[in-house]
């Protein structure tokens, strides 16, 4: 073999050696490119299943973003809540809230969602119907005092025994609501057909004898039929008569109270400096007051307590919001009340010692309705009933 065809063959066999193998080639791109579309399917199959899972999530998250502004409310909750309850407020309590709230209250839930609330009198926003709240197993809302001092909602957990309601705060921007609401439990009251501001009262009474649920002393006390107790606070005890007229130009009406004070004659309600709240010290202002005309203090003994019987009746009232309406004592502590009396009508007093303050029983005379001994007719008798332990 020539040299020539030795190199020609020699040439040869090196093109074939660095010739592509396209077949070769080919199947490995497109097994390269089929491999690489399985990975990417892979991923996008896995990024439909992260966001499958997520947006559940996020509905839950939603859910529950939206629950702090609105709870679901459960019928069986709502039904177990509804009753009557009172809390007393003190000083310490109230931690200098503004209006202050020191005193005795009384809330009444309903299953339908409406609340009632009845605040002390010094309170300056007085009792609220017409409010409400929604609850489920374990969490209250209300919008309590909701447009006069406060600007939202509040969230409580709640649990209920059968002598009381505890409410335990978990969201609420306002101080008074969760001062009112939280500082300690809720002592469930009997649930009557009471005013809101009733406090324990009993309604309608048939003849018989009974005993002041929440008035101390503790006093029983017997009635004939028509009779009504529309109040019994610790301090105030009310009762009236089926038809008796009663609002604020006064009415007929027997009261007991506890823990009352000569009244400055400004409209202020408040205590009058310097007088004692004893017997002798309120039978002394009362006879010395210009204002007033009463008949000679007469020595006196009811349920037990001892003290004076004057009748009083008022000659100069004061000028109050442009009604005639006078305050001639004024209740201190919880169930802080005003004893009012109009202007040429008899009120009869008893002023009686005891242990737990002076007892101040009070017949009052409307300016409309019966005389006012017809009225002592029908109330001295259960004046004469009453036993104070």
């Amino acid at each position: 073999m020539s040299f020539e065809q030795k190199l020609r063959d020699a040439l040869a066999s090196a093109a074939i050696d660095v010739a592509p193998d396209v077949e070769r080639s080919l199947h490995r791109l497109t097994s390269r490119h089929r491999r690489r579309l399985r990975i990417r399917r892979t991923a996008l199959a896995a990024t439909v299943a992260g966001l499958v899972a997520v947006v559940p999530a996020l509905a839950v998250l939603r859910a529950n973003t939206a629950d702090k502004d609105r709870l679901v409310q459960s019928p069986n909750a709502m039904a177990d809540l509804a009753g009557s309850y009172q809390t007393v407020i003190t000083e310490a309590d109230s931690g200098g809230v503004q209006p202050p709230l020191t005193g005795l209250w009384h809330l009444r839930l309903r299953s339908d969602g409406t609340v009632s609330l009845a605040s002390p009198s010094s309170f300056p926003a007085g009792s609220s119907e017409g409010l409400t709240f929604t609850a489920d197993s374990d969490t209250f809302r209300t919008e309590m005092f909701a447009g006069q001092f406060c600007d939202e909602a509040g969230t409580y957990t709640w649990r209920r025994t059968e002598e009381q309601l505890v409410l335990d705060v978990i969201d609420d921007p306002c101080q008074l609501r969760r001062t009112l609401l939280a500082s300690g439990p809720w002592t469930s009251i009997p649930d009557t057909d009471c005013p809101v501001s009733g406090g324990n009262c009993l309604g309608p009474l048939p003849a018989g004898t009974y005993t002041a649920t929440a008035f101390q002393p503790p006093t029983t006390y017997t009635v004939p039929d028509g009779w009504i107790n529309n109040r019994d606070l610790p301090t105030a005890f009310i009762l009236i008569r089926a038809g008796d007229t009663w609002d604020r130009d006064g009415g007929n009406y027997l009261a007991i109270y506890r823990d009352a004070a000569a009244s400055r004659w400004d409209c202020s309600g408040d205590p009058e400096p310097g007088v004692g709240r004893t017997v002798e010290a309120l039978t002394a202002w009362l006879t010395a007051n210009p204002n007033l005309s009463t008949t000679q203090p007469q020595p006196v003994s009811v349920g037990g307590l001892d003290g004076v019987r004057l009748d009083i009746k008022v000659l100069q009232p004061q000028r109050c919001e442009a009604l005639d309406l006078k305050a001639v004592l004024v209740g201190t502590e919880i169930g802080r009340v005003e004893h009012t009396s109009v202007r040429d009508v008899t009120t009869r007093l008893y002023l009686l010692s005891s242990g737990a303050g002076t007892v101040i029983i009070e017949i009052a005379d409307g300016p409309q309705g019966q005389s006012f001994q017809q009225y002592l007719n029908a109330s001295e008798p259960v004046v004469e009933s009453l036993q104070f332990g």
